[in-house]
């Protein structure tokens, strides 16, 4: 009976190791080889002031546990002190893990919460579905590798204009597979912080094969939580302040819309 207790009791403190309060939030870092002493920040991007600090501390035993106040989920970016890079992640109410990879810190794993396991899986996802972009890139740097050198020196307009021509399908292409693949996420997927942001760009950049309609359901479709975001706020105020682009004005003479009538 008393081993019961015991396990019970463990148990229960276990589970409120792992709880964050509302309002709060905990990254648990992993940071095997990095030196004790170094300095571990965690920010996020504030629109007047830039990039603030919302915890700064020291590695210790290879670990570190940054902590601080959070409105709702946050883009953060964690920096590690002499380590070139950031390991970017969703800041939340949930204790969030991340497997510091010291020596390529792009490589470091995130996960912990659910927006963030999200989140790590998306990005995968996305560089699987841009291989074939990153492969066709390479084969143009390659290809033109005289002319783009030469460049260096001489800017010489028709090499330029050879080059951007030559591109411009690659770059076409690639543009067309992430925004399809980002679509279908924020399709698929309505309860992951990543989707409103996903919407919330469409509606900012309203580029010329931009869907009012088809971006306006998949915002219906998030889950109340998500609306209430700033995200979420700021997509509702574009719906509603949306202004269907007007046809381009014709130049030149125009067609009557109808024949003359002949009648006496």
């Amino acid at each position: 009976m008393k081993k019961i207790i015991l396990l019970l009791t463990v148990a229960v403190t276990i589970l409120s190791c792992n709880k964050v309060k509302k309002g709060e939030f905990l990254v648990e870092g992993n940071a095997p080889g990095i030196a004790d002493g170094k300095t571990a920040i965690i920010q996020k991007q504030d629109e007047m002031l830039g990039m603030v600090a919302l915890d700064t501390v020291k590695i210790k035993g290879g670990k570190f546990v940054l902590t601080g106040k959070i409105d709702e989920p946050t883009i953060c970016a964690v920096t590690i002190q002499d380590i070139q890079g950031q390991i970017i992640l969703i800041a939340e109410s949930e204790k969030v893990t991340v497997q510091v990879d010291k020596d390529s810190i792009f490589k470091s794993k995130v996960g912990g919460s659910y927006n963030n396991e999200q989140f790590t899986k998306f990005n995968e996802d996305m560089k699987v579905a841009q291989k074939k972009f990153v492969a066709a890139d390479k084969a143009f740097k390659e290809k033109y590798k005289a002319e783009i050198a030469s460049l260096q020196t001489n800017q010489d307009p028709a090499i330029m204009q050879k080059l951007n021509a030559a591109y411009a399908p690659i770059q076409e292409e690639g543009q067309k597979v992430s925004k399809d693949k980002m679509n279908a996420y924020a399709e698929a997927n309505n309860k992951a912080f990543i989707s409103v942001l996903i919407i919330e760009g469409m509606f900012k950049s309203q580029g010329q094969d931009f869907d009012f309609a088809k971006a306006k359901k998949m915002y219906e479709n998030l889950t109340t939580e998500l609306k209430n975001t700033k995200p979420g706020k700021s997509i509702k105020m574009m719906i509603d302040n949306y202004k269907k682009p007007q046809a381009a004005p014709v130049v030149g003479p125009q067609a009557p819309a109808a024949a003359p009538s002949t009648a006496p």
